[in-house]
């Protein structure tokens, strides 16, 4: 039930992105972090999804948890893992709560849920979902952050990201 309830949430933000036309505002770009995984350059067997970067500054009232760069990797044994950076945009230190986490869905199934981790503001931090699987060729992902509205972020419009990624499988 709990479940069905996540999907729900996840697809109702994405028809109100479409029926409104709002989409999230682009931020430039500001350096990193040095301890940042988030900006960190794909390692050998991993395919990058997206490059967001983490600002150094944190500029935004509150908590703002938002997504970095996802990307893939397969271990050959038909596992595979995604990725997730994650940074605190906000002024407040994000602590770990029970209910916040990590929702990925591969090609319209729930593929795996995590717990958000404790994340300073200002910083980031690399997350690492493991699935019970490997996809083969490209597939539809999303990842959700806090997908139960379980935190209370001065900005919601940023912890999602769709993309087709290619798992190596």
């Amino acid at each position: 039930m709990i479940v069905l309830a996540l999907v729900v949430a996840v697809l109702a933000s994405v028809v109100g992105w479409v029926a409104t036309g709002r989409t999230p505002e682009p931020t430039a770009p500001a350096a990193k972090p040095a301890s940042a995984d988030v900006g960190a350059e794909a390692k050998s067997g991993q395919r990058v999804v997206s490059d967001a970067t983490t600002p150094a500054t944190p500029a935004i009232r509150g908590v703002d948890l938002a997504l970095g760069r996802v990307a893939s990797t397969s271990t050959g044994t038909g596992i595979a893992t995604l990725s997730i950076g994650i940074a605190n945009r906000g002024s407040r230190d994000f602590a770990a709560v029970d209910g916040a986490s990590v929702l990925v869905i591969v090609d319209g199934a729930i593929g795996a849920t995590q717990q958000l981790p404790a994340i300073e503001a200002g910083a980031s931090t690399k997350l690492d979902v493991r699935l019970n699987w490997c996809p083969a060729g490209a597939v539809p992902v999303t990842v959700v952050l806090d997908p139960g509205a379980v935190v209370r972020e001065a900005d919601e419009r940023n912890g999602s990201i769709s993309r087709a990624v290619d798992f190596g499988c």
